[in-house]
């Protein structure tokens, strides 16, 4: 077992490596939010319908408003206000035809793609430098890593899979712009109940 409080420990070099790229997120992020003039909270709900559909899961107001930590009055003004920007649509629900599900619109893809390009280019020429199995090796973690975080209590006993980032690549980062390939029947996930 690694001792993480070990100055030279790969597991506190690794740990100061997250703290750093949690910051630098925080800056991109702030950044974005400045040059969009958009609220923090649009932005947020924008990158997190990007991710669901990536991973095709359909996205209910309440689910937007469980993500933001924020009320289901609240996340229906913001999304009024993406409504009304013409950044998100809603649409029938798959499964609950009292419901609604919320998607990005093209414009959302293009006007964050336009801000976003320059943070793109510079994290793809990163990963066209990194080998193939070092990239599969960071994205098993990143991916595992992220799941545990999100939810603390699972999989206390998994290890991450070298080979789970396969799939990944620079346009799966988790932005509008990677223009993901949409999914036919997205998925209702235990998180997105509707409402």
């Amino acid at each position: 077992m690694l001792d993480p409080a070990a100055p030279d420990s790969p597991a506190l070099r690794t740990l100061q490596a997250i703290q750093l790229l949690t910051d630098a997120l925080d800056r991109m992020h702030s950044d974005l939010t400045r040059r969009m003039e958009m609220h923090t909270s649009d932005l947020r709900a924008l990158r997190m319908l990007a991710i669901r559909e990536q991973q095709g899961t359909a996205v209910t107001p309440h689910a937007i408003a469980e993500h933001l930590g924020i009320t289901t009055a609240a996340a229906t003004s913001l999304i009024d206000r993406l409504v009304r920007d013409r950044f998100v649509q809603r649409a029938r629900h798959p499964e609950d035809g009292r419901s609604r599900i919320i998607t990005l619109t093209p414009k959302a893809r293009q006007h964050f793609f336009a801000h976003f390009s320059r943070h793109l280019s510079v994290m793809q020429e990163l990963i066209g430098a990194t080998d193939t199995t070092e990239l599969n090796s960071i994205a098993g973690f990143l991916e595992a890593l992220s799941e545990r975080i999100a939810d603390p209590d699972s999989g206390r006993s998994a290890t991450p899979d070298p080979d789970a980032g396969q799939a990944a690549s620079a346009h799966s980062s988790s932005h509008p712009g990677s223009r993901p390939e949409p999914s036919t029947q997205p998925r209702i996930s235990k998180d997105s109940p509707s409402s």
